[in-house]
């Protein structure tokens, strides 16, 4: 059994905007990191952004390989 999990830290700026994603069948694994620049509410916005696109589309059923 695999066990999986994220971590990261707050910045200088207060606002952490990392996400991170582990698919339920453990083929793919996200690190959306903020969009340093955007706002507080884009930093956040833009990681949830990069997380749905990966739910919606899921790796294993796109016919690529790693």
């Amino acid at each position: 059994m695999s066990i999986c999990f994220g971590n990261s830290m707050t910045g200088t700026s207060g606002i952490n905007g990392d996400m991170f994603y582990i698919s339920p069948d453990k083929t793919t694994f996200l690190l959306s990191d903020g969009a340093p620049g955007a706002g507080e509410e884009g930093k956040v916005v833009m990681a949830k952004h990069c997380v749905k696109t990966i739910e919606e589309n899921p790796f294993n059923l796109s016919g690529l390989s790693a």
